[in-house]
């Protein structure tokens, strides 16, 4: 799944950056992309805006920002996000006229894989089952993760047990040692009413 983050940043008159909230980016996992939310002076008449971007690397690339809700966006993935310092220089046309403004400097302070972050605890790992069901005898017994690192969803493969061999016929039950019937219970105690209560004994 790739991981984006956000950057909004806004421009004075002059042409430097009033304000930015997220200038120093730390991805984690290696699936990444940078969205550049980028506003402009509202006097400012805008025929067309371009974005130049200057990789650590050297990857140089110009875009077209699409335009959302009144802010100019930029998606950054691929070769275009790399450890290091990522500029994007905006320029605005107005009629026959360019207007540049300060360079947006991004600090990509590095790629972190899930195990990293799991080994030195820096979440809590949630961990839950997702499925258990059976396969046949002969099969092996599994546990497979079908979720993430951070979210544990387990899926558990558990073998039939094996049918067994038919055991020994058993004794018939017998009457007056495995089982007594009513009239055998009602004889007893007719016999210790006799013995005990009447004195028969």
């Amino acid at each position: 799944m790739i991981k984006v983050k956000e950057v909004n940043v806004t421009f004075s008159q002059q042409g430097k950056i009033a304000e930015i909230d997220n200038a120093n980016i730390f991805f984690e996992g290696e699936d990444n992309s940078i969205k550049i939310n980028a506003t402009f002076p509202e006097n400012l008449d805008a025929e067309a805006v371009f974005a130049y971007i200057y990789t650590a690397s050297g990857v140089q690339d110009m875009v077209t920002p699409q335009v959302s809700d009144n802010k100019y966006v930029v998606v950054l993935e691929g070769n275009r996000v790399e450890k290091g310092i990522l500029k994007i220089g905006f320029e605005v046309q107005n009629g026959d006229s360019f207007v540049r403004f300060m360079p947006l400097v991004l600090q990509i302070d590095g790629f972190i894989s899930d195990d990293y972050i799991v080994a030195n605890k820096l979440y809590t790992v949630k961990v839950m089952v997702d499925e258990t069901k059976t396969c046949e005898s002969y099969q092996p017994a599994t546990v497979e993760n079908v979720g993430n690192s951070k979210e544990v969803r387990l899926k558990f493969t558990i073998p039939k047990g094996e049918k067994g061999s038919k055991g020994d016929k058993g004794d018939a039950p017998a009457r007056g040692v495995d089982y007594w019937t009513e009239q055998d219970k009602k004889e007893v105690q007719s016999y210790v009413d006799d013995c005990i209560l009447k004195g028969s004994w």
